[in-house]
């Protein structure tokens, strides 16, 4: 009723809307093929990410046996063969280096809200992750969270271009249709409310 009293129908009908609102259900559709490529790439890099942990204590380990080979007997080495040593220990701690560097870019590739509190990401942003997942959450509603946000803000945003006057509950309910139209969820306008009133 609401509706027809303030010709909202017509914008709800009009190609524009219509498309955007197209375009949204297809990214959240696009969103939700992601997550589980975030598990994935969190799964193989925890993996890669304990090797290259072990190979550094491997390389740690060998650069101490150098260290305590050279003390036990250093009076049988002349300085050429010392030099040697000391390059093999200086090429150690550059491979170990490297090895930290690789580490933390796969650390990187993992979503923030999968990465376990000791995995230290690289400082330089890693640009092919292994997914297109750009949300910050990874909780079971998050995509269709977004979604409610973004159509919170559409409407809300012709509401205010129009001069018209929308109630709050009439636009979740709105929200709550759509999502259910585009086959997404049934999800009642009430519990609609009470996220975006929480997460504007």
């Amino acid at each position: 009723m609401e509706l027809r009293k303030i010709d909202f129908l017509s914008f709800l009908q009009s190609r524009d809307f219509l498309r955007d609102i197209y375009q949204l259900v297809q990214e959240h559709a696009r969103l939700e093929s992601e997550k589980p490529k975030v598990a994935e790439v969190a799964g193989k890099a925890r993996l890669i990410v304990g090797r290259y942990r072990n190979a550094q204590k491997r390389l740690r380990r060998t650069e101490q046996e150098l260290k305590e080979f050279e003390e036990k007997y250093g009076d049988l080495i002349e300085s050429p063969l010392k030099y040697h040593i000391d390059s093999a220990v200086d090429n150690i701690r550059i491979i170990e280096e490297l090895m930290a560097q690789r580490a933390k870019t796969w650390v990187s590739k993992v979503h923030s809200k999968s990465r376990k509190p000791k995995g230290k990401p690289s400082k330089w942003e890693v640009l092919l992750k292994g997914y297109d997942y750009e949300l910050k959450s990874l909780h079971l509603l998050a995509s269709d969270h977004w979604l409610w946000q973004v159509l919170n803000r559409t409407l809300d945003s012709f509401v205010a271009r129009s001069g018209k006057k929308l109630s709050d509950m009439t636009r979740f309910k709105l929200i709550s249709a759509i999502c259910q139209a585009a086959g997404i969820s049934h999800v009642g306008a009430t519990t609609i409310k009470e996220y975006l009133l929480k997460n504007p």
